[in-house]
């Protein structure tokens, strides 16, 4: 346990050997806070809108998982998960399921585009706004038509 924490030690030794300046290494941890509280508030903002989905919100912290849940949420079939993974379609793909992810919540169009371009800062607004999960069967862009079932 000693030789791993004297590892630990000397490779930060190491590391901030090559900080010249001590304003220098404040920036930058300062920095790395930031994207760190960003990314903290961003899984919490997941995890909270999984719950009011349906689904656990503990899989918001599984890489490819959470990708799946999410095109579930937006009432899509597991299969349009698929083409998130190609390259050339995948850009494509998550675009389009964070529109249908905006409109399963009652959001927009420009909400989905701001999903999108600024996921730090609608999926928190999609968590604090208290916007209600609509089944997927109940929601299109621009109006909600009713269950035809009811």
């Amino acid at each position: 346990m000693v030789k791993i924490w004297g590892s630990i030690i000397a490779l930060l030794h190491k590391i901030l050997s090559f900080v010249t300046n001590p304003l220098t290494l404040i920036i930058v941890l300062v920095f790395v806070l930031f994207l760190l509280l960003i990314s903290l508030l961003t899984v919490i903002s997941k995890w909270i809108i999984y719950k009011r989905a349906g689904f656990p919100g503990w899989a918001c912290l599984v890489p490819f998982y959470s990708n799946y849940i999410l095109v579930r949420v937006a009432g899509l079939s597991g299969w349009f998960f698929l083409l998130t993974l190609i390259p050339q379609v995948g850009p494509y793909a998550i675009f389009i399921f964070q529109l249908f992810l905006a409109n399963a919540f009652g959001k927009r169009l420009l909400f989905g585009i701001g999903l999108n371009f600024l996921p730090f800062v609608f999926y928190p607004i999609l968590w604090l706004s208290g916007a209600k999960y609509l089944s997927p069967k109940l929601s299109s862009f621009g109006k909600h038509i009713k269950d035809s079932s009811t």
